[in-house]
């Protein structure tokens, strides 16, 4: 959930305290009442009851994402060690999204011919407006257009083919070069077109999916990883409809943000290396991933941009006005790293290729972390030492700062 108030997911746990007295597989149901607090993502409030059903398949736990093994070996994201040919033969029962779910039809919302000819008249339109290449507003008001009708079409299908999905990509691709001063939003508009294609689509989806195998492996054979690596992507989202996925490439993309990633709670492996993520700070959403095992950051731009100090309102360790508090605790130039990475469990980690990954922050991380088997691929130094950082020290001179800037 953001500041706001808004939530693209609900989680909810169900426990089977003695899974050999109950069946292989199990049906569920989830029912909704008038709640007219819940708003979908079209604006429309939740004012019909409905529910939906589901069955649980518990023989299935093949690609079970376990603390046990997962830190049995290490995770190589190299593209031999995944395998699209070897894919179980269920899969499709795994990509069977939410967002296919659908209020009864006597309440599901209807648009009239009259709404669709209306778009379609505006779209004719700005296609000629459009037709020579030179008007920017045209061209952005036609890729806005386009996406609508996409919606609306067959009522909000939320899963199903975007039959104009490249031409937007096409008319996005003009924009950036036609109106290169606003060339980054128009590059993170594409992006989203770009995910919504491929995670709408269901054998878009199964194109971008691959079994994890490396030779000597045996804990992670029945691992599918969800790639999205080298779409150069600067913004990702439509996380609600992946939130079967327990391993993710996004390597090799332009991403800044993971805002909304949170949302991915039985994520356990991620690979963001060879991005553009400027700060510990922009992976905050991660700390609410408790399922999180392996994270790969390297070769990113962390450290490499300077803290924009104006953001807090009294002195802390990112406004550089610490000293006097904090002069014992050696921990203070790496205040975004502990922020980030207290309270995770992760047995692998890489950050080298940033600027921020010197040796001080090489000797902290095994402390931060004390489950953490592989650094960089290599053994951390101390590793099995039972040496932890001292949050007590930190924790304390920073309340005791911000308690006197206010005063």
């Amino acid at each position: 959930m953001n500041n706001l108030g808004e939530s693209h997911s609900w989680m909810t746990y169900v426990e089977i305290p003695d899974l050999g007295s109950h069946d292989a597989k199990q049906t569920f149901t989830v029912s909704f009442g008038d709640s007219e607090g819940i708003i979908s993502t079209n604006g429309s409030c939740c004012i019909y009851p409905f529910q939906f059903h589901f069955t649980v398949d518990w023989s299935y736990t093949g690609s079970e994402c376990t603390e046990r093994n997962v830190g049995a070996e290490i995770v190589d994201w190299k593209d031999e060690n995944f395998n699209s040919d070897t894919l179980p033969h269920d899969l499709s029962a795994i990509l069977i999204s939410l967002d296919q779910l659908r209020i009864s039809k006597d309440n599901e919302a209807t648009f009239s011919k009259w709404h669709l000819d209306t778009l379609s008249n505006e779209i004719d339109l700005f296609r000629d407006l459009s037709s020579d290449g030179s008007c920017k507003i045209a061209n952005l008001t036609l890729a806005r257009l386009l996406i609508a009708k996409d919606m609306v079409s067959h009522g909000f299908p939320l899963m199903g083919k975007r039959i104009h999905s490249q031409e937007v990509l096409d008319l996005f691709d003009g924009l950036m070069k036609m109106d290169p001063p606003h060339s980054q939003y128009y590059k993170d508009e594409h992006s989203l077109v770009l995910m919504d294609q491929i995670t709408s689509e269901k054998e878009e989806l199964r194109k971008r999916c691959s079994h994890y195998r490396t030779p000597s492996s045996s804990s992670h054979a029945q691992y599918v990883c969800l790639r999205l690596n080298r779409l150069s992507l600067s913004r990702i989202g439509f996380f609600e409809r992946l939130l079967w996925v327990q391993m993710l490439d996004l390597s090799h993309n332009e991403v800044r943000s993971i805002e909304g990633l949170e949302a991915m709670q039985l994520l356990c492996c991620l690979n963001l290396s060879n991005n553009k993520i400027r700060s510990f700070s922009a992976l905050g959403p991660l700390r609410l991933i408790k399922s999180l095992r392996v994270l790969d950051i390297s070769n990113n731009e962390i450290g490499a941009h300077s803290t924009d100090s104006t953001r807090y309102a009294w002195p802390s360790p990112l406004s550089h006005n610490t000293e006097e508090y904090m002069k014992d605790v050696e921990q203070t130039a790496h205040w975004e790293a502990i922020l980030l990475f207290k309270g995770l469990i992760l047995t692998q980690l890489d950050v080298k290729g940033n600027a921020v990954a010197d040796e001080s922050l090489q000797a902290l991380l095994p402390r931060v972390l004390p489950t953490l088997k592989w650094l960089d691929r290599s053994v951390p130094t101390g590793y099995g030492s039972g040496r932890s950082c001292r949050f007590d020290e930190v924790w304390e001179a920073f309340f005791r700062l911000s308690s006197t800037a206010r005063d």
